[in-house]
């Protein structure tokens, strides 16, 4: 009889029988996290392991959880996994750190994508707080600062969880594409005040279209799937690191932002063509359907986006802790 390891790899590497998804979420953010790790060389992750356990919420955020009696690595592995969700964590106002490590600008990029005539962009936000703007420029602040061995470990710390959680989300194409029409002349934030009913079958499975696509990778609060999944994918030949290898020599995260737009333009708003309701409109109640086979193109989009994301970090990270 197969292990319930190996069942679990073959069911995660057909797309089988997964526990059900809740509505990048905390659970697609460490899927991409371990897909990464292990593409981390020797030396990178011991650097990134001793770096992580000098982040001031090293026990409290990123050791909850690990099993007993796990080994060094383990730890370090879970700790790594945990990082890509420590940006998010801070967004809670109970969080001791969210004063001082809350960005909320850093977690996107509002290239816009228009359908029809909408008249000008509106103005753009006052800045509320100075340093980056946009992903874009977080990323290249971040990763500059965990590549300056001069600043203190645990500064460096912080920067390589928002390092690894920015070059995930950048990689979910609702973090790059917002779309302006008549609907929504002043943009629908990156999806999020675009309303769609996942399934026909329940009326009340309304959804933001950036939720949908933020969960495409499930969220089986459980370690073990979130392994077994990161290890299915790892089997895809497609997704492979050797299959990917041209696109992961493209460096420039305003190059991965326009891949994002692009897929963004023609897999989550369909050229234009999706139908949805206004967030916080009576008719959000009544959001039109998905069309038939919306769930199966987008979700094979986030796996091509989750293998790519894991191997540019893992690119990204191996060049500043192991260039050689």
């Amino acid at each position: 009889m197969a292990s319930t390891l190996s069942l679990c790899l073959v069911l995660a590497a057909i797309g089988g029988a997964a526990p059900p998804a809740a509505p990048w979420n905390n659970s697609g953010h460490r899927i991409v996290s371990l897909l990464a790790w292990n593409q981390l060389s020797p030396p990178t992750r011991a650097d990134v392991a001793a770096l992580l356990r000098a982040h001031p919420r090293f026990q409290a955020d990123l050791q909850p959880g690990l099993p007993p009696g796990s080994d060094a690595m383990a730890a370090a592995r879970h700790a790594f996994a945990l990082a890509a969700n420590w940006p998010d964590a801070v967004r809670s106002v109970t969080h001791p750190m969210h004063r001082v490590a809350n960005h909320p600008r850093w977690h996107y990029v509002e290239l816009p994508f228009v359908v029809g005539e909408v008249g000008a962009a509106p103005p753009a936000a006052a800045a509320g707080e100075p340093g980056p703007g946009n992903i874009l420029e977080a990323i290249d602040a971040n990763l500059a600062a965990l590549a300056d061995r001069a600043l203190p470990a645990p500064d460096r710390a912080i920067a390589l969880c928002w390092v690894v959680h920015l070059i995930e989300d950048l990689h979910q194409p609702l973090h790059a594409c917002t779309l302006r029409s008549a609907q929504f002349p002043d943009g629908d934030q990156g999806g999020t005040r675009f309303v769609v009913t996942r399934s026909v079958v329940d009326v009340r499975s309304q959804t933001s279209l950036h939720a949908l696509w933020d969960g495409l990778l499930g969220d089986y609060q459980s370690q073990a799937w979130e392994g077994c999944v990161a290890a299915g994918l790892a089997l895809r030949p497609e997704l492979s690191p050797a299959s990917l290898a041209e696109a992961v020599a493209v460096r420039d995260p305003a190059a991965w932002a326009a891949e994002s737009h692009d897929l963004g333009v023609r897999w989550a708003y369909l050229g234009g063509e999706l139908r949805g309701a206004v967030a916080d409109t009576p008719a959000a109640e009544r959001a039109p359907p998905l069309p038939v086979g919306y769930l199966a193109a987008a979700e094979a989009v986030a796996m091509q986006r989750a293998a790519l994301a894991a191997a540019r970090l893992a690119d990204a990270l191996n060049r500043i802790f192991d260039p050689k």
